[in-house]
């Protein structure tokens, strides 16, 4: 059973947004792990630059997944423009932060941590060739 292309642009549109919710679903959630993790004292909280960036990864991973799910064509394409939907929202909350030079330093780690999510979910969902035997 194929799966249903979308009809219009509104359709991709749709899915790329969906898909970027998904992804900050997935980041808000380990975030929240995360910071009790750091109250209670097991890891220290100067580590939590990074583990945003490795955040933005697995929830870049989750959303291109999605999006590039949904939609069969261009996937590439498609999990670059869910990612690029993330970053823009990280640069407006980052722009209207308290801590400006503390979360612009970290900008553009993220932007490379998204672009990096796009290129493992667009190797998990390529479609694998079979061999012919004998």
């Amino acid at each position: 059973m194929k799966k249903k292309e979308p009809k219009t642009k509104y359709d991709i549109a749709k899915h790329i947004c969906i898909g970027a919710a998904i992804g900050y679903i997935i980041i808000f959630a380990l975030s929240a792990i995360l910071s009790a993790v750091v109250l209670s004292g097991k890891i220290d909280d100067s580590l939590m630059g990074a583990s945003t960036v490795a955040l933005c990864f697995v929830g870049a991973v989750a959303a291109s997944a999605y999006s590039i799910g949904k939609i069969n064509t261009r996937k590439l394409l498609i999990g670059f423009a869910t990612a690029l939907v993330m970053f823009l929202v990280i640069l407006a909350f980052s722009a209207f932060s308290d801590k400006r030079a503390e979360t612009m330093n970290l900008l553009v780690f993220k932007f490379i941590a998204l672009l990096a999510g796009v290129g493992i979910a667009g190797v998990i969902k390529l479609k694998r060739k079979k061999r012919k035997r004998g």
